[in-house]
């Protein structure tokens, strides 16, 4: 038997939390085994962009950004109105003029 020490949290201080493992060693990968074990991942291959399959079935993606942009942009034209429309028809006292 193999006497493992793993730790579960390292600090700037050392570790803590450790456990300690026994591990036979007829159980441990072989070379060929070990080396993929060890051996780095890259990232995963790029997909082509399918470019037109993607525009067909996302038809109403362009639409709705224009909704939302006409939406906003009249909903700012609304508020900036009442607001500016409020203060010139006299509802709200101008500043520097007693409300009496």
């Amino acid at each position: 038997m193999i006497q493992v020490q793993i730790a579960t949290r390292l600090t700037s201080t050392g570790v803590s939390d450790v456990r300690w493992v026994l591990v036979d060693p007829s159980e441990l990968p072989g070379g060929q085994e070990l080396a993929m074990a060890l051996a780095p991942t890259g990232p995963a291959p790029l997909q082509p962009w399918e470019a037109e399959a993607t525009r067909e079935s996302r038809w109403w993606v362009r639409p709705l950004q224009v909704t939302v942009i006409v939406a906003a942009f009249g909903g700012a034209w609304w508020v900036a109105d009442h607001m500016i429309g409020a203060t010139q028809s006299g509802a709200a006292p101008a500043v520097g003029r007693s409300a009496g």
